[in-house]
């Protein structure tokens, strides 16, 4: 039982973080709104940090849950966990695109290599419509592991995680309208993770 307070504490530490990084990241929703995506990059001042924080959060919050899965006193299936380490390694790709290889085209797209734009477009694209595939590897690891208990707590895991995984097709399906659609689902798995953990950790 220790074990899994203290594999909560780390998740919920990680949401944190997350939680944060995700909050003064710039709404960029629709991976082929290239313009709007390149104005908002040039004019964050803190990107890298804000993208590091991001992974770490990340990391942090899944491989959290991992251990929590593992300690569990219940039967938990494995599959969770497989499906958050292959998202971390998706994420690892993507965000190592976004820290070092963005914002050093922009700058130079800014002063005067415009060839680059093309490039800086696609990879924008990629790494964002690659960020909502590996998020619904985590909701359909988040599904699997709801499986596992019972009654209301069951009931709302699945929900919720559902609703993440409808929500990052619908956002893809209908990009015009995929900040909106992101408010309304994207943060219910996420919740309902902190409210497991939680429950765990302040439990006596």
């Amino acid at each position: 039982m220790k074990k899994q307070k203290l594999s909560a504490l780390i998740s919920i530490i990680g949401a944190l973080l997350f939680g944060i990084a995700t909050a003064f990241h710039p709404l960029l929703t629709n991976p082929w709104d290239v313009g709007f995506a390149f104005k908002e990059v040039a004019t964050h001042h803190h990107w890298i940090l804000d993208h590091w924080l991001f992974l770490l959060g990340l990391f942090v919050w899944l491989l959290g849950l991992i251990f929590f899965m593992k300690y569990s006193p219940m039967q938990v299936n494995r599959i969770p966990a497989s499906l958050f380490i292959t998202s971390l390694g998706l994420w690892c790709l993507i965000v190592s695109a976004e820290i070092a290889v963005l914002p050093q085209h922009l700058n130079k797209i800014i002063h005067g290599q415009t060839s680059l734009y093309p490039l800086w477009g696609a990879l924008f694209t990629w790494g964002l419509f690659a960020g909502y595939l590996a998020m619904i590897l985590v909701y359909v690891g988040i599904l699997i592991w709801a499986c596992s208990y019972h009654g209301y707590v069951k009931l709302v895991g699945i929900g919720a995680s559902l609703l993440g995984c409808l929500g990052a097709l619908l956002s893809l399906w209908f990009p015009s309208w995929s900040l909106y659609i992101q408010f309304l689902t994207a943060p219910l798995p996420y919740l309902w993770t902190l409210w497991m953990t939680g429950r765990t950790f302040f439990s006596h």
